[in-house]
């Protein structure tokens, strides 16, 4: 990351929305179709695993309901995005998304702020947060493919 600012260099974050989790709508009882949804494979996306991460979107939900846009509450899918845009002005998040109502809501997180108080007590109430299941499962053609 340093490297990357000092040169001027920009970081694409690929599935800034953790794959849907930080929309905020998954619980422990989330089944991923095991065939269709590649999810399904993932380590983080075990019923424990969710169970365990709901930490982090309550924390979110507490930011969201202390932030507006346009006269509307933010959304926890907001307030991640504007987080990330918030953090490193050299970091470009692409959520993906097949929804029209998606969409307006991911590009309207560029209209949330954060304080650089609220930020650095976000950044120290995160760093806390132990994030339970690897991205991929080990040895994976996915895990494999990023270096892991």
């Amino acid at each position: 990351m340093d490297t990357c600012e000092k040169l001027g260099i920009a970081i694409v974050a690929y599935s800034p929305l953790d794959r849907g989790f930080l929309g905020g709508n998954f619980t422990k009882d989330t089944k991923f179709h095991p065939t269709l949804d590649f999810r399904a494979s993932m380590p983080r996306y075990t019923k424990e695993a969710l169970e365990a991460n709901q930490s982090v979107i309550e924390f979110i939900k507490k930011v969201a309901q202390s932030k507006s846009i346009n006269g509307k509450p933010a959304t926890i899918a907001q307030v991640s995005l504007a987080w990330i845009l918030s953090n490193k002005s050299f970091v470009i998040p692409i959520p993906e998304t097949t929804k029209i109502h998606r969409l307006e809501e991911n590009l309207n997180a560029s209209l949330l702020t954060f304080s650089p108080s609220e930020l650095q007590e976000m950044n120290k109430e995160l760093s806390k947060i132990v994030i339970v299941g690897d991205r991929y499962a080990p040895g994976s053609d996915a895990a494999n493919s990023v270096g892991l």
